[in-house]
């Protein structure tokens, strides 16, 4: 039963209905570049539309989704630089870190499943990604579930629930690569999204964070 002067009863509620928001924007952003009236005037060729490849003009609509939902609470969304004097070195290591080591493994990788996409999807995609997910998503958690995983593990729930969004995210990936590729890219996704990550959980900013996923990407790209 809600408590109407707040407590227990009224914080599960409106952590019950944050969480329920934070599934149906993953759905959503996941779902919208394909809703008919969207992909229907690609497919068509309206206005020589299928000059831009399919995946640059998905990607441009999660770009204009994310927009839409960051900027209509960009300080909350970490549109903004936040702490970063007080923790740039900590920043430097969690943003640095995963390009350099992407830059060492990724052309070790035997195959190349996302090697046939464009810059766009490398450079534009994790924009939007961010935007929706430690932007909005986590700017939307904080607040509601601000505790730790453990005393001695510093990461909030939130942004452990923004990961795990993001990871599932990923899933509908089943329909075109093996199912190996996609429950791997779900693990790391999920998982190494919390490195980069906790640059938005300390300086309040989600800038640092997009900046490592497209330099991750870029560099994966260029591979």
């Amino acid at each position: 039963m809600t408590d109407p002067r707040g407590g227990p009863a009224s914080d599960r509620e409106a952590r019950r209905s944050e969480i329920a928001i934070a599934i149906v924007i993953t759905v959503a952003a996941r779902a919208i570049p394909d809703w008919w009236v969207l992909a229907e005037p690609w497919r068509r060729n309206l206005l020589g539309l299928r000059a831009v490849r399919w995946d640059a003009y998905w990607t441009a609509w999660l770009l204009i989704f994310g927009a839409l939902l960051a900027l209509s609470s960009p300080i909350r969304s970490g549109l903004r630089f936040g702490a970063f004097r007080q923790h740039r070195r900590a920043v430097a290591l969690v943003t640095l870190g995963p390009p350099v080591l992407a830059a060492l493994l990724y052309p070790l990788f035997p195959t190349r499943p996302f090697g046939n996409l464009s810059a766009a999807m490398w450079t534009t995609g994790p924009l939007a990604q961010n935007l929706i997910f430690l932007g909005f998503i986590y700017g939307r958690l904080e607040p509601i579930v601000p505790g730790m995983v453990g005393r001695r593990i510093p990461v909030r729930w939130a942004l452990v629930a923004t990961c795990l969004c993001f990871g599932v995210f990923h899933l509908p990936n089943l329909r075109t690569l093996p199912v190996g590729v996609v429950l791997a890219q779900v693990a790391y996704t999920s998982l190494l999204m919390i490195v980069p990550g906790l640059s938005r959980q300390w300086t309040g900013s989600s800038l640092y964070a997009t900046l490592c996923h497209v330099l991750v990407n870029l560099v994966a790209w260029l591979s």
